[in-house]
């Protein structure tokens, strides 16, 4: 399910681009469409991106809990009747909340660190088909240096997963409050090419031999010859630092084998087509306490290893909570590294420009 908010009627105009937004943790579609029209109130984020643009706002696929959702401002009174009249399903879904995977913190907790690993593997898998079936959708209408994620937290660390795993480019991955749940398996596994940490592994070697020799085999058909398995060690200079290409190969084989199945590979793998050229924004409020800077920092530095040019802005005195400043910063550097097209561009330039943001 996915939330359009809504924009002002004009003469048909042709979009050209087209930006994703992903909530965070327990939230919806609905929930951030509602903060960001509240960060830039009175304006808009049609305002802020332009009329050529398209907004698509996603819900991650695990409903997680009902609860009240408060509108960003008072209804009109013209409208006050037609909200109450409403019929009861419509409000029990703007109150649904939803999750992209399991965690049991809010944000140091690893996917598949658990007791209940496989089913993290499976939601994770399940968030990056449901992003990957819309950035083709909007790829194959705008074309991929057109298509922009922006991730609130949680929604951040699914879209940092899935550009991990591309082969091609997208114009660009934002985050306001990002981080990187699963940083330890997949560094685990850029670096040492160690899927034990996943949970399939106990002593170095396979808890079923047999039906891991069957499974590397499957894996051979599903991924084609663009991967190989353990030979990948042969690739690397054991007394140089290894190279950000190769530690990409490895977290792309890796993420992408869990898209496809739904779950870890038994056995290390190693992608040759990669492209780790996706420009990387991120900023993050100082004082956040949900999500602290050392996260936000370690998403950075995680993504530089494996080659992406990432920007961190960190704004004093502002929380997890997504505001006006933080908003305008994630514009402000948008534009300080030429993301967008022209249109986007000048929209954008428009609003810092007039103070808006």
């Amino acid at each position: 399910m996915a939330y359009y908010p809504p924009t002002p009627r004009r003469r048909s105009i042709t979009q050209i681009s087209s930006f994703i937004f992903l909530h965070d943790k327990d939230s919806s579609s609905t929930q951030l469409a509602e903060q960001v029209a509240r960060a830039l109130n009175p304006k808009s984020i049609a305002d802020t991106l332009g009329p050529r643009t398209k907004m698509l706002f996603l819900d991650a696929p695990i409903q997680t809990s009902v609860h009240p959702v408060s509108l960003p401002t008072p209804l009109p009174p013209h409208q006050e009747q037609q909200q109450e009249t409403q019929g009861e399903e419509e409000e029990e879904q703007q109150q649904q909340q939803y999750t992209w995977f399991s965690t049991t913190t809010t944000t140091t907790h690893s996917v598949g660190a658990d007791d209940d690993a496989a089913t993290s593997w499976k939601e994770l898998s399940i968030s990056l088909t449901q992003l990957d079936e819309a950035v083709t959708q909007e790829s194959e209408r705008f074309g991929k240096e057109n298509v922009f994620l922006v991730g609130v937290g949680m929604g951040f660390a699914v879209a940092a997963a899935y550009v991990m795993q591309m082969e091609e480019r997208i114009g660009g991955l934002l985050g306001v409050s990002g981080w990187l749940a699963f940083h330890e398996e997949v560094k685990s596994v850029a670096v040492y090419g160690d899927v034990s940490s996943c949970g399939l592994l106990s002593g170095g070697e396979l808890e079923d031999g047999a039906k891991g020799n069957e499974e590397e085999g499957d894996e051979d058909d599903v991924l084609g010859s663009g991967y190989s398995t353990p030979t990948l060690c042969e690739e690397e200079s054991h007394d140089q630092a290894q190279s950000s290409s190769l530690l990409l190969k490895r977290a792309k084989a890796f993420l992408s084998y869990i898209l496809l199945r739904g779950k870890p590979p038994a056995l290390p793998r190693l992608c040759n087509l990669i492209d780790a050229s996706t420009p990387v924004l991120l900023v993050h409020g100082a004082e956040n306490q949900r999500v602290r800077f050392t996260h936000a920092k370690e998403a950075q530095e995680t993504l530089r290893h494996f080659g992406f040019e990432v920007t961190l802005r960190v704004l004093e005195g502002e929380t997890h909570e997504l505001s006006r400043r933080l908003m305008g910063e994630l514009m402000d550097g948008f534009m300080g590294r030429g993301l967008g097209n022209e249109d986007v561009r000048g929209s954008v330039g428009e609003m810092l420009l007039g103070g808006w943001l």
